[in-house]
Parts: C-alpha cells; structure tokens; sequence
C-alpha cells in the first residue's frame, strides 16, 4: 500500500472527532474535505447510537477498488467481481445525528456501472421500525454485477433473480408501516 500525501487538522475532544482539510492521497484514489463526528458520550453512543453526530463533507473524492480491498480485507471477496483498477467517485454533504440525518448531497458514481443522486432526509436510525425517509431520487442506476459486489453472500434469495441493469428515479416517503414510494423503474 502506498500513501503519497495524508494531512488534516485534526482535533479531539471528549464529545467529538474532527478532521477538516482533509486530504489522503494514494496513486489511485484521493479523499478530501471535512469529516466531524460528535458524541455526548462514548457511553450514551453504545447506549443509542442514534445520537451520534455527523458532519460528513467530501468533495470529489475518489476511492480505488484496489485500496478499499487492500484496507479492508473482509470485503476482498465480495468485491471479486470488480476490477482493482474501478474507482468510485464521491460527492456528498451528510448532517445531523444517525436518528436525524439530513443528505443534502449524495452523489456516488462507479464500479462498473453505478450512478446515485439523491438527497433528503432519513429519521429513526439505527432502529428499522423507527425509520421515516423523504428521498429524492434523481437517479439510482447501477448493474447486476456491482449490486452482488455489495450483498452479502447468500443472502439473496435464489427465487429473487437481478436484472442486469436497472434504473430507479422519483421519491420515497413514509416508514415501514405508511411507505410511499412515486418510483420510475427501468430494467
């Protein structure tokens, strides 16, 4: 692993992490802006980890296939299918609490075919019956392929059978129980 550049103010307090002006550099990916993570406590966070904080702000950065096995080896053979060589680019400003969180810019693109807009808000995290979303989809459109790079092995049903490409674009609205959902599918 080769890491060219790697600087950052960085500051920690007992309620927060902070990383402004970051800047990771390797020959094939590159992460920069600001990264603040807050916390009333590191016990009230394992208590409910809805109440930790993000500020999350990176701007055109982009992660290697390669680095992301290279530094998480647990993902090496999930990401099998994807080249070393494929990049994600990512451009998003992420705010409020994991219970609270405010997208106000999502933009992923890569692999092989993967590109994502979308922005909203999400509530109720981490608790799956709590959970009340109002996204806008401007665009989801990703392949078979990049989609089984990210599902855990066997997880999958064997009745459920992905198409090769799809595309998804409109809004979500609403929880487990009132979800609403104005969605254009292509596939």
């Amino acid at each position: 692993f080769v890491l060219n550049n790697f600087k950052t103010d960085f500051s920690m307090n007992p309620t927060s992490i902070s990383l402004k002006n970051l800047l990771i550099q390797t020959p094939n990916s590159e992460i920069q802006k600001d990264a603040v993570i807050s916390y009333p406590s590191l016990d009230a966070v394992k208590k409910n980890p809805g109440v930790l904080g993000l500020n999350i702000d990176l701007a055109q950065t982009n992660i290697n296939v390669g680095d992301i096995r290279m530094l998480m080896p647990s993902l090496k053979k999930q990401m099998a299918s994807l080249s070393p060589a494929s990049n994600l680019y990512v451009d998003a400003v992420i705010t409020g609490t994991v219970s609270d969180l405010t997208l106000k810019k999502v933009r992923l693109r890569g692999l092989t075919t993967t590109d994502i807009d979308v922005s909203g808000t999400i509530k109720g995290l981490p608790d799956s019956k709590k959970l009340n979303t109002d996204l806008t989809i401007n665009k989801f459109q990703t392949s078979k392929s990049d989609l089984l790079a990210f599902i855990p092995a066997k997880s999958l049903p064997q009745s459920i059978s992905l198409p090769n490409a799809l595309s998804v674009s409109g809004t979500v609205k609403g929880g487990m129980n009132n979800l609403y959902a104005n969605l254009t599918l292509n596939s």
